[in-house]
């Protein structure tokens, strides 16, 4: 967690997607997300994040105010109406 805290402090933007990091790996970057200051583009896609993880990140995004998008609608195991639930709690998910 440190190492992952420590190098998204000079990132810009990160994909992660393909990595199947699934609902651990979420809560890894999300607890790393809430404190960060420079990530503007996260991409999720297909990486198995499915209802916890993304929660964790709606979580995470209360706190921060720095990150632009957070894609994570393809192939995470996310219904419909949670996508569209998340997107009316903050609109820096698709």
């Amino acid at each position: 967690y440190i190492h992952l805290h420590l190098h998204l402090q000079t990132l810009t933007k990160l994909s992660v997607g393909g990595k199947q990091i699934g609902a651990v790996g979420a809560k890894y970057f999300a607890d790393a997300l809430q404190n960060n200051e420079t990530l503007k583009l996260f991409y999720l896609q297909d990486s198995n994040i499915g209802y916890t993880g993304a929660q964790y990140l709606a979580d995470a995004l209360r706190h921060n105010k720095t990150l632009w998008t957070v894609l994570i609608s393809r192939m995470n195991n996310i219904s419909s109406s949670l996508l569209e639930k998340l997107k009316q709690q903050d609109s820096r998910f698709t």
